[in-house]
């Protein structure tokens, strides 16, 4: 019996191969792909077509276009997905962050992404700046601002989390 890893190697191969001459035939043709789990019996196929389909989705909005996704590894934004349509926590994350929304609809200065830097540099203001391209002193002035318009602290770890949790939430919500 093979192990799940060979299993995806030979898959990874046959799609390899498939891409290969496709890309030969059409130049320049870009392919994504979503690969579900094996579901054993004629009546899963639906269930296998769903897994494919939502790998596919979140795939390419995670990754872009030409990537490959399968369903288990999708499972972070899966769960994202689900805690982004229920309604207490649409309203947690419109009260943690609909005041950033708000101000950058209104001056448009991006402090949702300047917030996401933030966070992905593990709040290392030099680094932030320069992922950015942003003085220090401008992105000094945009997290005291981020702090203001939250009213959580950008160095107490419960509302950096909120805060994280509400960015993910939101952009999970709004690429469906």
């Amino acid at each position: 019996m093979k192990t799940y890893q060979q299993v995806e190697h030979h898959v990874k191969q046959f799609l390899d191969r498939i891409e290969s001459k496709l890309t030969q035939a059409v130049p320049g043709l870009v392919l994504s792909w979503g690969i579900g789990e094996n579901h054993a019996g004629v009546k899963t196929f639906h269930e296998s077509f769903i897994d494919v389909r939502n790998a596919l989705d979140i795939g390419s909005r995670q990754k872009g276009p030409g990537h490959r996704s399968t369903y288990s590894s999708t499972s972070f934004y899966r769960a994202l997905l689900t805690l982004a349509n229920n309604p207490e926590i649409q309203e947690i994350t419109y009260l943690t962050i609909g005041s950033l929304i708000k101000y950058e609809e209104q001056r448009g200065l991006n402090l949702l992404a300047t917030l996401k830097a933030y966070i992905q540099n593990q709040g290392n203001v030099s680094q932030t700046s320069r992922a950015l391209n942003l003085h220090r002193h401008t992105l000094l002035y945009r997290l005291k601002k981020i702090e203001t318009l939250t009213n959580r602290s950008l160095v107490d770890t419960d509302d950096l989390f909120l805060l994280d949790l509400s960015l993910r939430l939101s952009s999970a919500s709004i690429a469906r």
